[in-house]
């Protein structure tokens, strides 16, 4: 181990890599508690301030970082990842997180098949998050299961937010060019500017159907044309009774018609229960989307099996 400040001791175990920096493992020597620490380089600003945009956006600290550092230093909720400190050493600032032994992502590849209990344990983990996100007017934009963290006490947390957004009045324009292909919705698909926490409601949809598949993807598309097909495989075709909004979006277009699957063939072994809260996700329409306060007192989450607690989870593979 070697220190990295006068309060952190690093670990030596790379723990993960992200866009703009590396993720390291490390002891807070104040509280005796392993932390994870985000470490982004700092790239110097040309001395020439009239060069073009680009060049200075590759410069300084991206603001990517900077708004995860607004959020998470701002929202304090247990299924949000936290953000214990910041400081800057050399050429990089650091970002000390709490840290969290694996993801969905990692759950899934290890083939975990989880109870109906586990699932709504999971499942309003995830919620919570959200809900605590969407209180604050901010839409997360990008959630997939390698963005939902979880530690060997079975608490999951949402983090990554980088491409995180506050909506409100008056609507303000956004690109469309986000989310994980798989967890997108169709109106970003069809490249709306004007979108709300909806969309973080169907990527929801997307994360509790692998959750009841022990992680088989529902919707696997190649690229855009083809992630639309597979939505309109499984829900129909827009038209004017399920999406009347939709001939409006910049990049609609029109594909052949077709009836919505059954979703008991999809999932035969989820409850009704289970089936209901999950089309409630994935509905064509956004302004038709349970949001996330709805989600929360579904009776799904009330009624037999209740969610287990998050120390029950079976996920003993990475406690060790």
């Amino acid at each position: 181990m070697f220190s990295i400040s006068e309060r952190y001791e690093q670990i030596n175990a790379h723990i993960g890599q992200g866009t703009y920096g590396k993720v390291e493992k490390a002891i807070d020597k104040n509280s005796d508690t392993i932390v994870a620490i985000k470490k982004v380089k700092i790239c110097e600003l040309p001395s020439d301030l009239t060069e073009s945009r680009q060049k200075v956006g590759q410069c300084g600290i991206h603001f990517t970082v900077l708004r995860e550092i607004k959020i998470m230093n701002e929202i304090n909720h247990p299924n949000i990842m936290g953000l214990r400190d910041v400081f800057v050493q050399g050429d990089f600032i650091n970002l000390v997180m709490d840290y969290m032994e694996s993801d969905l992502r990692k759950v899934f590849e290890n083939r975990i098949r989880f109870s109906e209990s586990h699932i709504k344990c999971l499942l309003k983990q995830i919620i919570l998050g959200i809900n605590e996100l969407h209180n604050w007017f901010i839409i997360h934009r990008d959630l997939a299961p390698a963005n939902i963290f979880i530690n060997s006490k079975g608490i999951a947390k949402v983090g990554d937010f980088g491409l995180a957004r506050s909506y409100g009045q008056p609507r303000r324009e956004y690109t469309p060019e986000v989310v994980t292909l798989w967890y997108r919705c169709p109106e970003l698909l069809f490249g709306s500017t004007k979108y709300t926490h909806a969309v973080d409601m169907w990527s929801i949809g997307c994360i509790f159907a692998e959750l009841l598949t022990g992680g088989k993807a529902l919707l696997p598309g190649d690229d855009e044309v083809r992630q639309l097909g597979r939505i309109f495989e499984l829900l129909g075709t827009p038209n004017e009774d399920n999406w009347p909004q939709a001939k409006e979006l910049p990049l609609y277009c029109e594909f052949s018609p077709r009836s919505p699957l059954n979703f008991k063939d999809i999932f035969p072994n989820a409850s009704e229960m289970a089936i209901d809260l999950i089309q409630s996700f994935l509905r064509l329409n956004p302004l038709e989307r349970i949001s996330a306060s709805q989600a929360l007192e579904h009776e799904y989450f009330k009624s037999y099996p209740l969610p287990c607690d998050p120390s029950e989870l079976p996920l003993n593979y990475f406690k060790n």
